[in-house]
């Protein structure tokens, strides 16, 4: 019972060659810049936009407890301190929060790369090789 046993694996790969048709000859820094485009069409996040909104939150929900009656008068014939400072609260979150919100749709508009610009870029390469039949 000596006997050697041996296993072998062999894997074998049929490649298969790309179908014939027109294509476009298009320059490696083209390739590479329509790559960095497409790659950076992800949604970043945007800091601006989760304290805008951390603030509206918090505009609603003291303008809840103030219609609430949370913080009550002992004395109607003045005002009452915590009243001033909540809908001072109000204010400034209210303010603060648009402001935010504006700050990160202004960044988005900059920071974000759109598809747009990737087609652009194709169609100025499909324009540098127009043909009558235009079947690509």
């Amino acid at each position: 019972m000596t006997e050697k046993s041996s296993i072998q694996m062999s894997q074998g790969y049929d490649v298969i060659p790309p179908k014939t048709g027109k294509a476009y000859p298009i320059l490696c820094e083209e390739w590479n810049y329509l790559k960095q485009n497409v790659g950076s069409i992800s949604e970043k996040p945007n800091i601006y936009n989760s304290i805008g909104f951390l603030l509206l939150g918090a505009c609603i929900s003291t303008v809840i407890a103030i219609l609430t009656g949370s913080f009550p008068n002992p004395n109607p014939d003045t005002l009452s301190p915590k009243l001033v400072i909540a809908w001072a609260v109000v204010a400034v979150t209210f303010i603060v929060s648009l402001i935010c919100l504006y700050f990160a749709r202004e960044q988005s508009k900059v920071r974000q790369k759109k598809a747009s610009d990737v087609l652009s870029q194709m169609e100025l390469i499909e324009r540098r090789y127009q043909n009558e039949s235009n079947d690509v």
